[in-house]
């Protein structure tokens, strides 16, 4: 959604930054823009938005405000406010395919849903080659990293700094903040929403990760092992001689030339691949043939013992 630059959500008000509900009607409000710090409006009423525009008085004002900062900044501000976030559960999948081409599928929780208190909250404070947008503090002095995200998300290569210095990291997606978000709605986002965060880095993953994967190779192994003993079996009881039993039915009335046998007298096979019995008659299957397909998997039977 493309944000207008006329609709202010949020106004500095005493070097703090409130939404209209906070503050008196008109430029009566005593905020400013917090991008060029002349006067806003706080436009309300009960048929349209709430929400700051620049002094209508005020001809020609060029103002570089930027909606994607300004949330930027209410986010840090909120976060600050409260020294405390609901972090998302983290789960690893993982799956793999045994030698049948069968897919196996693992998944484990690393983390679950929680919330984590800080001590403080210090903003756009460097670490080694980064820049988070906010850093908390736990009780600890354990650093944990936040990324806000409006419409430019963290790259692979920052993910990777940041997964380097093996610190615990979230990112909170605020894409779809309308113009008019109050303070409150963007607090129900920044803080309690979980399922607007996402893992960046999480050192226990490391270690969950491996822990996953051997226990899925050791499941394939295991797979793969019940796979190979199968076919050893069926070429174990391929070499063998199948038991073939021919029958043959003596009949006065169609006897030929070939001793007195029926052509309609059946053969019997024995799959070697598949196992599966089914008879021919001496036309479909005469003697002279050394193979006959399988009319179950296809297989090439021998004819002959």
């Amino acid at each position: 959604m493309k944000k207008s630059s006329n609709k202010i959500p949020f106004g500095l008000h005493k070097d703090i930054l409130v939404d209209v509900s906070g503050v008196k009607s008109g430029l009566s409000c005593n905020c400013v823009c917090p991008f060029c710090f002349r006067k806003l409006q706080a436009n309300k009423g009960s048929k349209r938005d709430h929400y700051f525009s620049h002094d209508p008085n005020e001809h020609e004002i060029e103002c570089e405000f930027s909606f994607e900062t300004l949330i930027h900044l209410m986010a840090k501000q909120i976060i600050e406010k409260h020294n405390f976030i609901v972090l998302p559960e983290l789960k690893i999948s993982m799956s793999m395919e045994d030698d049948d081409g069968v897919n196996h599928s693992e998944e484990v929780q690393v983390f679950e849903e929680t919330n984590l208190m800080f001590s403080r909250v210090v903003l756009e404070q460097r670490l080694g080659e980064i820049r988070p947008d906010i850093i908390g503090y736990t009780e600890g002095q354990q650093p944990f990293l936040i990324e806000i995200a409006v419409t430019n998300f963290s790259s692979s290569q920052k993910k990777q700094k940041i997964r380097s210095l093996a610190l615990p990291a979230i990112e909170i997606d605020l894409s779809d903040v309308r113009d008019n978000v109050t303070e409150n709605e963007l607090t129900e986002y920044v803080i309690k929403n979980s399922e607007k965060k996402k893992w960046l880095s999480n050192p226990k993953a490391v270690q969950a990760k491996k822990d996953l994967e051997e226990k899925l190779k050791a499941k394939i192994d295991e797979e793969n092992k019940k796979i190979a003993n199968r076919i050893i079996s069926l070429q174990s009881t391929s070499s063998q001689k199948p038991n073939k039993t021919i029958f043959v039915v003596r009949d006065k009335k169609s006897t030929n030339s070939l001793g007195g046998i029926n052509h309609y007298d059946p053969r019997w096979f024995v799959c070697e691949a598949c196992r599966y019995l089914f008879s021919k008659s001496l036309i479909e299957a005469p003697y002279l043939i050394s193979t006959i397909q399988c009319p179950e998997c296809g297989f090439d039977v021998l004819t002959s013992t």
